[in-house]
């Protein structure tokens, strides 16, 4: 039984400038999508093919204001996306019902300073979640609702020392769930000769467990944010007719969101969200394009992943 998939997309921008230095630019964006998909049937409740499908709208509005001045520019953003999705069964019977809205606002300021560019910026986004799954013996169950918002300042300079370029960055995001989460980057890229360049770059990440990984049916109000640190170097050789760049990385994670049926409550038959102790990720990454001739170039992309759970009793998986 073939499970197929459409979309249809609909969009608008527009702009306005004030002056030469000031402008207004807007968006909105809607989106409709149907899939079909297999579930779980009586009696037995095992995977096969099924007449189950879903129906998704997103929409996505946005305004921006930025001013332009002698060293920079400056902009303020407001934007607002919603999803509505739409789950049934064959019949036709809704399973799963879920609406989700996110408001956002950000300033940002880029500044050049003799050598030195300096951006930064602040932003505040608010994260609205309603789900519920009815069923023949509860068909109208009562929606399960959540929001959190953050609130972030970031920044960066760069600077060219030269032929050697570096970039400093750090971000600090304070959630309503897990209070303050803070990264830091840096960056350096140099040249090695008349057509090599090298580049390296270490820092950290934060990823907070969404809305439905904490409150869902699936979800685990104990979850931890992902911390991680990676590290990344390489080269990028240009010639005439094109360029080819190496990249290698390691990355360790710790609590790593992911879906699994150990530690689930008693009523989450079908698994949960947990947090993994501890990862690790090596890689090669390897890119290259070719201009074949002036109106046709080739473009190549090579990754090789090594992935591996070092957490207490799965080191090596």
């Amino acid at each position: 039984e073939k499970d197929g998939f459409s979309q249809g997309d609909a969009s608008l921008t527009a702009g306005y400038a004030f002056s030469d230095d000031l402008k207004l630019n807007g968006l909105y964006s809607r989106t409709h999508s149907r899939n079909a998909y297999d579930g779980y049937p009586a009696p037995d409740y095992v995977f096969a093919d099924t007449g189950d499908f879903g129906k998704t709208d997103t929409g996505v509005a946005g305004l921006g204001l930025t001013h332009c001045f002698g060293k920079g520019e400056q902009t303020l953003s407001l934007s607002a996306s919603d999803t509505q999705r739409d789950d049934y069964n064959p019949d036709g019977s809704p399973s799963f019902l879920a609406r989700g809205r996110i408001d956002a606002a950000d300033y940002h300021i880029s500044y050049n300073l003799l050598e030195t560019h300096l951006l930064g910026g602040l932003a505040y986004e608010r994260d609205w979640m309603s789900n519920a799954s009815p069923s023949a013996w509860n068909p109208s169950p009562v929606p399960l609702r959540a929001s959190v918002t953050q609130s972030s300042v970031y920044g960066q300079a760069r600077r060219d020392f030269g032929v050697v370029n570096v970039a400093l960055s750090a971000r600090h995001d304070d959630s309503s769930s897990f209070g303050g989460l803070d990264t830091v980057q840096a960056a350096l890229t140099a040249p090695a000769g008349p057509h090599v360049r090298l580049h390296a770059s270490a820092g950290t990440g934060v990823k907070a467990p969404s809305l439905y990984q904490l409150h869902s049916e699936y979800g685990a109000a104990g979850l931890t944010p992902e911390k991680g640190v990676t590290v990344d170097g390489g080269a990028t050789f240009t010639a005439a007719r094109g360029h080819i760049d190496l990249t290698v990385f390691s990355r360790t994670v710790r609590d790593q969101i992911d879906f699994g049926y150990a530690g689930c409550a008693a009523d989450q038959l079908y698994g949960c969200y947990g947090n993994i102790d501890r990862t690790h990720a090596t890689g090669v990454e390897l890119e290259g394009e070719i201009a074949v001739s002036a109106r046709l170039s080739l473009r190549g992309h090579y990754s090789f992943l090594h992935t591996r759970n070092e957490s207490p009793g799965f080191a090596g998986k």
